[in-house]
């Protein structure tokens, strides 16, 4: 009887060894699925395409009252098309400085010189060289210096205001000769006939300012951007800008002014930035 039981317990104590040593059932993590990679809209580094055209930055206005509610209304073209957003002023006179415009109206708190460009992506204009100063400026301070003149290209309908919804005034024939008081960014310029003054499409305008009428006596290059006026005069309208390097017809010197062909039109730059 003590034989059977002894080998009982052998038996049992044999059991529970083989139960302890079975491996436990541990369940193998699988790996994560990898998720779905999306692609950068934006990946760092990427720069603006280059963009091709004509910039060109012009003012209603070269000069006005500093700390005031007078102001210069600033317009930036790309070509023939009017850029709104995403342009950056600066100030040469500043050391080429980020000038904070606000709905491209120009107020500066400082009287002082300013010239102004702008840059629009990967393209940048010329300057427009600004006048602030202390004391309300005189009424006729922007005109022109000296009468310019245009003749009608076909029969046009002179209008109130720079709108073609806005009321006829007068009505010119094809020929008529008439004085330019303005020349508009939008299209539009000023006249008057008369004793009229109204507005008029440019386009059907042909100024009689024209280079063809005078004599070369030589050619000038420009030493750096610089703006060509309609008149030898600071506050007279701009033409455009005459880039560093380029070369033009000379026509004539006047006052500190040099006479050129610009594309076919009678303009004029400062002697100092030409040779």
């Amino acid at each position: 009887m003590n034989k059977i039981l002894k080998y009982a317990s052998l038996l049992f104590a044999a059991a529970m060894l083989a139960a302890s040593c079975e491996p436990a059932n541990i369940e193998t993590p699988t790996p994560d699925e990898p998720e779905n990679e999306k692609p950068n809209p934006n990946p760092e580094g990427e720069k603006d395409e280059p963009i091709t055209g004509t910039l060109t930055l012009s003012a209603d206005k070269l000069i006005i009252q500093a700390a005031s509610e007078d102001f210069a209304t600033l317009v930036v073209k790309l070509d023939d098309k009017v850029i709104t957003k995403d342009v950056v002023f600066h100030d040469s006179k500043a050391g080429d400085a980020v000038v904070a415009i606000e709905d491209f109206k120009f107020k500066p708190a400082e009287t002082g010189e300013y010239s102004l460009w702008a840059e629009y992506k990967t393209l940048m204009t010329g300057n427009v060289n600004i006048t602030a100063v202390a004391t309300p400026v005189p009424e006729g301070s922007n005109e022109n210096a000296e009468p310019i003149y245009a003749k009608a290209t076909t029969t046009v309908n002179v209008r109130a205001s720079d709108s073609e919804q806005a009321d006829k005034v007068d009505k010119v024939t094809g020929g008529t000769k008439l004085e330019v008081l303005e020349q508009k960014v939008n299209g539009w310029s000023k006249v008057k006939i008369g004793k009229t003054e109204g507005y008029i499409k440019s386009e059907f305008l042909q100024l009689l300012n024209v280079a063809s009428n005078e004599a070369v006596i030589g050619t000038v290059t420009a030493t750096s951007n610089v703006n060509v006026r309609m008149a030898a005069s600071e506050t007279a309208d701009r033409l455009g800008v005459l880039a560093g390097g380029e070369v033009v017809d000379l026509l004539g010197r006047e006052n500190g002014w040099c006479k050129i062909n610009y594309n076919g039109q009678i303009g004029y730059v400062k002697e100092d930035f030409v040779q």
